[in-house]
């Protein structure tokens, strides 16, 4: 009898044992191809993962209905990587490829297609007799039709207008709308139609007539024709070359090695890059360089495009429509020919064969770390892959994450250092301004800081301005009975945003108008407290506005616009004299008429209850300080501070990364914090309205401790430091180990216990987090 494991990419994700028809015993289904099973009384979708031959079953067995692919749509090495991350984060195997594949592929909207152009769906025929599907199969088996999936594409909703909008005050579902696209950015059609209702269909159409939306499906043009036409007017400094020399082996002779790439701010690793992808195109390999950010990963797609001009380059991330992710995820499992992936996180699972290079730039960024549903870290599957293909792994960035460069050190992984910047220059010099001594006189900017900033634009150079923090005024504090606002689903407080006339909560997205009632007291009385990236753009318009031009990049006016690669580009063309922006400006961007930063609160995140906190602040400052003086002009920094005291202004001011890393290392191994020891983070959350949730996270607990355990610290269960968000109630318990063995086995035991209280209770384990809160 012939049989093949599927695992499911529905609920519960398991492994399931099916029999091959007979009329398919001569196709041949390998491990990586879709599948359609019968599960219980519906149909569903799955992976074959194994096929095995058996002469007698003890049980009967269903049979499989039918195959979607000829070829596989995953990797042989893919799947190996998707068990040991199954095993790796106790996770439904099904569950981390569904995670994985974009949702067009798994969907059963599915159709065969015969050569005039007929559509029969495939559906249909499994509710009638078999013999209609096995008649349709027969003509798949022998080419004469196709199976095609739902040919109609995404519809992208994007908003073109700023507020105010000409719509009426008490057109509820219009403003809804409109203020859903502001704060969230362009969203499918079909998702705002399940959101806000059928009717809001009519609103899309007439938001569209009135020049407010516009209709999209972000369609891209790919090269197909293969021709090496490199730019040959790049010079490589001795630093790039000798880097060049020693990793151009590795990729010849087909030999895995990861190497850190500790090259400060201006160095040129991206045209060193540019060489690797280069060598490893001529020997017939694919290379995947990924990005933290979509507007980062963008400006690198455009020069990769430059230099190799005619090659099959993919840019993939999760703001494309999903039929774009299917089309390039579909071409790439069949690809024949070399390519290069340049993408954020999730391109790090595209089906790509025979690797020769993977490069993870600015790898210290925490946007590599997926922190929902599937909670892995890219570093970690880019490991993997690079060992299953016998790839060069490259970790590059000027402040590189402890945990890399503690193994660097320690030699688990090669460790090469740029210390120049190619054009030159000094790196800039960073001047600590402590506000308790030169308190902010104009606007959020000490005395210094403001002349600094106008001499620098009289001069006519740029300046950026960076804030870490988004929207007008992130607190907003009543009069009447002192309490700050906080949004009705966490204990959070929530942000003004004054070009909408708006609170919005940051965390679940909560939208309430402003002015209103104050929640607590019933007064119109506010103060808005502290600033944000809002208020940051208005003063400096109305200082600077009237002969110099200003853009802000931060999330909102990326997501509501997506005009990042306008601005950055307007920007480094010096059309524009100032950037205000959040981190998304502090990375990987060269803007060579930038000579002066300036940071206007340099002490945001530093102390927040996290252990990666004060790493975070230097990788974050040290980056936005090497955006100035890149050019042919020298540049300076100035970051303000009211805690000037703290151990990490001297290490910054001085670009000292090694210093630092001693010093924080000395710190974690006294707390016994990684890279001294493994931790997870063991999350409950439990809905807000549940009236016995003492009772239940006491019980929790009181089990907890009957657990026996000799090699695993536990700590908790403690409420969360954001203890309400979205309407969950959330408590935590931080375990600390010397391998991961002792956690998983912990967690597996809490995960078995209360596997019956899911209607109650949501818990989820998190290795190695990179968010505490």
């Amino acid at each position: 009898m012939h049989l093949i494991d599927v695992v499911l990419l529905t609920p519960p994700f398991k492994k399931y044992t099916y029999k091959i028809p007979s009329l398919l015993k001569n196709c041949n289904l390998e491990p990586g191809i879709r599948v359609i099973v019968p599960v219980q009384k519906r149909y569903t979708m799955g992976i074959i993962i194994k096929s095995h031959h058996k002469k007698h079953v003890a049980f009967k067995i269903k049979e499989l209905i039918l195959p979607i692919d000829k070829k596989p749509l995953f990797l042989k090495e893919q799947l190996e990587i998707f068990e040991d991350i199954s095993t790796h984060l106790l996770v439904e195997l099904g569950q981390v490829i569904s995670s994985v594949t974009p949702s067009k592929l798994m969907s059963l909207k599915l159709y065969f297609l015969d050569k005039k152009g007929n559509k029969f769906n495939i559906l249909e025929f499994l509710k009638k007799e078999p013999d209609i599907l096995n008649a349709f199969l027969a003509k798949w088996i022998n080419g004469d039709v196709k199976i095609v999936s739902q040919s109609k594409e995404d519809i992208i909703v994007e908003l073109i207008c700023s507020p105010p909008w000409p719509v009426k005050k008490n057109a509820k579902t219009q403003l809804d709308i409109l203020e859903y696209l502001y704060t969230q950015g362009p969203q499918k059609k079909s998702h705002i139609i399940a959101k806000f209702g059928k009717y809001s269909g009519n609103v899309l159409r007439s938001f569209l007539n009135k020049g407010l939306i516009r209709f999209s499906s972000k369609n891209r043009e790919y090269s197909s024709d293969l021709q090496y036409d490199y730019c040959s007017s790049y010079n490589l400094t001795k630093e790039q070359k000798e880097v060049i020399d020693v990793l151009i082996p590795y990729i010849e002779k087909n030999i895995f090695k990861t190497v850190l790439l500790h090259g400060v701010t201006g160095c040129g690793k991206t045209l060193i890059y540019e060489y690797l992808i280069k060598k490893s195109l001529e020997l017939n390999k694919n290379s995947i360089i990924l990005l933290p950010e979509v507007a980062l990963a963008e400006s690198t797609y455009q020069e990769i495009k430059q230099f190799f001009s005619g090659t099959n380059i993919y840019f993939y991330h999760g703001y494309l429509s999903n039929g774009e992710r299917a089309k390039i995820f579909k071409t790439l499992s069949q690809a024949t020919t070399p390519s290069i992936i340049i993408g954020t996180r999730s391109a790090i699972f595209l089906p790509v064969k025979n690797i020769g290079t993977i490069i993870i730039d600015e790898e210290h960024d925490s946007s590599y770390k997926q922190d929902e549903r599937l909670r892995y870290h890219v570093r970690e599957i880019a490991y993997l892959l690079a060992y299953k293909f016998k790839s060069l792994l490259v970790f590059g960035s000027a402040t590189p994450d402890l945990k890399t460069y503690y193994a660097a050190i320690n030699r688990k992984i090669e460790l090469l250092k740029m210390k120049k910047r190619v054009t030159g220059n000094p790196l800039p010099e960073i001047d600590i301004v402590n506000l308790n001594k030169n308190p902010p006189t104009h606007g959020p900017f000490s005395e210094i800081v403001f002349s600094e900033i106008k001499s620098t634009l009289d001069n006519g150079d740029q300046v950026i301005i960076l804030l870490n923090r988004r929207g007008f005024s992130p607190v907003v504090f009543c009069t009447s009975c002192r309490e700050v606002v906080k949004c009705p689903n966490c204990s959070v407080s929530m942000t003004y945003h004054k070009k909408i006339e708006r609170l919005l909560c940051h965390y679940c997205g909560k939208v309430m108008p402003f002015p209103c009632n104050c929640p607590v007291c019933g007064a119109v009385s506010y103060i808005p407290l502290d600033v944000g990236t809002e208020q940051v753009e208005e003063f400096v318009k109305e200082k600077f506005g009237n002969s110099y031009k200003i853009l802000r990049l931060d999330a909102d006016s990326y997501r509501r616009e997506k005009k990042d690669e306008d601005i950055l580009k307007s920007f480094s063309q010096g059309r524009y004299q100032i950037l205000v922006g959040t981190q998304m400006c502090s990375k990987g961007h060269n803007f060579p008429g930038v000579t002066l930063v300036v940071v206007v609160d340099g002490d945001i995140g530093l102390n927040l209850p996290d252990y990666r906190a004060t790493e975070r602040t230097f990788q974050l400052l040290v980056q936005v300080a090497g955006r100035s003086g890149r050019g042919q002009k020298p540049g300076k920094v100035f970051i303000q501070t009211r805690n000037p005291s703290h151990y990490c202004w001297q290490y910054i001011k001085n670009n000292d990364y090694e210093g630092f890393i001693q010093h924080e290392l000395k710190l974690r191994q006294m707390r016994r914090y990684p890279p001294f020891v493994k931790l997870g983070l063991l999350r409950f959350q439990i809905r807000e309205d549940y009236q016995q949730h003492q009772r239940l996270i006491e019980e929790i607990r009181d089990y907890i401790h009957k657990i026996k355990r000799t090699s695993l610290t536990v700590l908790g269960p403690a409420p969360a430091p954001i203890f309400i968000l979205n309407k969950n109630k959330r408590y935590q318990c931080l375990l600390k180990a010397e391998s991961y063995a002792p956690i998983r086995a912990f967690a597996a035991k809490i995960f078995k216990k209360y596997s019956n209280y899911k209607k109650r209770i949501k818990i989820n384990l998190d290795l190695d987090p990179y968010h505490m809160l």
